[in-house]
């Protein structure tokens, strides 16, 4: 997978000079690409976040202040069953 095929949900930074995007391919990165550039540089490491995913990939945006936001996914995979006996 070349780095193009794996971009998601890339977004402007408050100022318009930068586009923040997930690179989902084999290095999971966060990046940042000046507008008129070519090379981006990596602001996070994805590897071990444990994010939901969408057929768009996995969501992530920016903050006014240009913080970066990730959902987070904390379910279980596992199903319970409670068998109560009310008095």
């Amino acid at each position: 997978m070349t780095e193009g095929d794996g971009i998601s949900y890339p977004s402007w930074t408050s100022d318009s000079r930068f586009i923040d995007y997930n690179d989902m391919s084999s290095s999971r990165y966060c990046k940042r690409i000046m507008v008129g550039e070519t090379h981006p540089q990596e602001v996070t490491n994805l590897k071990g976040l444990r994010s939901r995913g969408t057929d768009l990939g996995e969501w992530s945006g920016l903050t006014p202040e240009n913080s970066r936001l990730f959902v987070w996914d904390t379910s279980v995979q596992e199903i319970y069953a409670l068998d109560v006996e009310w008095p």
